[in-house]
């Protein structure tokens, strides 16, 4: 399994997954969101990231330095030293393998490697798999907000957190 930036080839791929997720149990995305235009400022902006198992693309994320929601209250690290992890997508026919907590695994340590030292994403509050996954990785709850009509957790992972 391979983690590597997306190519121009690949964003045909990465929205079609896009799309086969709209209805699948969790998400809430639609035909309005994310989009191709999405898809591009992600790969043109350096920030959307695919993963392979076997040379074919089954998954993909997109980082971001800046914040797309203006409240910074819920985060520990807020410095210039964060990043935001959004678009997390895994083909629904590879879903429920721990394909997810494999790629952002990969992404995470990526992402340290490069000087980050706090992760931050969104996740839905019904997204229960997400969920789970992401205090799997430890990430923590750092606060709930409505965004877009869907209520969401914040939640962060520390890079050089120490274990209590």
């Amino acid at each position: 399994m391979n983690l590597r930036k997306a190519k121009q080839k690949d964003i045909d791929i990465v929205v079609g997954i896009y799309r086969n997720i709209i209805g699948v149990n969790y998400s809430l995305w639609t035909e309005d969101y994310p989009t191709r235009e999405n898809a591009m400022w992600d790969f043109r902006n350096g920030n959307l990231y695919i993963f392979e198992n076997n040379d074919k693309i089954i998954g993909a994320c997109s980082v971001e330095t800046d914040s797309v929601f203006e409240n910074t209250d819920f985060w520990k690290i807020n410095d210039g030293t964060q990043c935001e992890i959004a678009r997390i997508v895994i083909a629904p026919e590879y879903q429920g393998n721990g394909y997810a907590k494999i790629m952002l695994e990969k992404l995470i340590e990526t992402l340290v490697e490069k000087g980050c030292k706090s992760v931050h994403l969104f996740v839905a509050k019904s997204n229960i798999p997400a969920l789970e996954t992401y205090k799997s990785l430890k990430f923590d709850f750092s606060g709930e907000c409505s965004m877009f009509g869907h209520e969401y957790f914040a939640m962060e992972y520390i890079a050089d957190r120490k274990e209590g």
